[in-house]
């Protein structure tokens, strides 16, 4: 094989590959699976479900500049773990900290930055959990793994939080080592 034609050869499968295209040919699989999306709801919108259902509240305050809140859309919400397990506990809603639109949060109306500001938000991503009556629970500043983020929703969602520590339920769900 000359070099020249490898060469070739090499750029042609890193354009195929930025294009998404499989360097072996330009079909594209039939069997991908459908990505797992979660179904953001509008913030006043969010909290009525909840409270009507009985689900609590998951607000992502986030930026559109904000790397890290790019990351966790791409990387845990897009988890099918995370999604189906939101998806039956939770009613999830986002708010942009810089959008100066209003929002309606227990009959008082607000800037969704003055909103963030009024719960304690300094950097982004946010994660603030809410009960179904709209009561905060506890925030989650930055960002954090699929794993991670699934035993703190579940710890939640699940209403452990009423009854032991975080400590405590960390050992609880950690693997068992048996001794060798």
């Amino acid at each position: 094989m000359t070099k020249t034609f490898t060469i070739k050869i090499i750029c042609y499968a890193v354009v195929l590959s930025a294009l998404g295209m499989p360097a072996s040919g330009f079909a594209q699989s039939t069997k991908e699976k459908p990505k797992a999306e979660l179904s953001w709801k509008p913030f006043e919108t969010g909290f009525a479900k909840a409270n009507t259902e009985k689900k609590k509240v998951l607000l992502d305050v986030y930026t559109d500049w904000c790397g890290w809140c790019k990351r966790l859309d791409k990387d845990v919400y897009s988890d099918k773990r995370v999604v189906d397990y939101l998806t039956e506990h939770y009613y999830v809603v986002k708010l942009n900290a810089e959008d100066t639109a209003s929002v309606t949060y227990k009959d008082k109306k607000s800037t969704k930055p003055q909103f963030a500001g009024a719960f304690g938000v300094k950097g982004y991503p946010t994660i603030i959990f809410f009960d179904s009556k709209g009561d905060p629970i506890t925030s989650l500043p930055g960002y954090v793994d699929a794993d991670k983020f699934l035993t703190i929703a579940k710890f939640i969602g699940e209403d452990y939080y009423k009854s032991m520590t975080w400590e405590s339920y960390q050992k609880m769900n950690e693997p068992k080592n048996p001794k060798e």
